[in-house]
């Protein structure tokens, strides 16, 4: 009898082990999907979050690359507004040049007031050059005499005296410039 009541004892305590065993697995399952259901709920939020970094990240590139383009076209834009600005210098130097052999056809013609006055006119672009062209600066700046003494002789109504110097001396700087 004694056997009995072990084997039964045992049968009840197998029971009740199984049993707890069956809810422990239950729980533990219960669990782990509901853990799995976070992974997956974080892992799409992962996803979304990686799939707008890779927007952002090409939208970063966009604005770098239109950046990059608009440095280079204002490097462009100044290099073209310096060259601009060289020719302008240079137009205004033929246009000096144009006016000393004017004022010197003038003379020739025996309007000597006229030429005087057009020859004085040309002090300003004949300094302005000077500024402009360093290297020519001491051959242009020493016109300015000849300039005074010219028309000084001119509105003397002395038409012996040309502007040869001058207008020779602006051609070889635009001779030199012009290349």
């Amino acid at each position: 009898m004694l056997y009995r009541s072990i084997s039964v004892a045992v049968i009840v305590l197998l029971s009740w082990l199984t049993y707890m065993s069956v809810q422990s697995s239950q729980s533990l399952s219960r669990q782990i999907q509901g853990v799995a259901g976070l992974y997956q709920q974080s892992s799409e939020q992962v996803d979304g979050i990686v799939e707008t970094q890779v927007v952002i990240t090409d939208q970063i590139k966009a604005i770098e690359a239109f950046i990059a383009k608009q440095d280079q076209s204002a490097k462009e834009k100044q290099q073209i507004q310096a060259k601009l600005s060289k020719e302008q210098q240079l137009t205004e130097l033929y246009k000096t040049y144009a006016a000393v052999l004017r004022a010197d056809a003038l003379r020739g013609a025996k309007k000597f007031p006229e030429a005087a006055a057009l020859l004085k006119g040309t002090k300003k672009a004949i300094w302005k050059a000077g500024d402009t062209y360093k290297e020519h600066q001491k051959s242009m700046r020493g016109l300015m005499q000849k300039v005074d003494a010219l028309v000084n002789a001119w509105n003397a109504k002395d038409g012996s005296k040309t502007a040869f110097d001058i207008h020779e001396t602006i051609n070889k700087v635009l001779q030199d410039k012009g290349k």
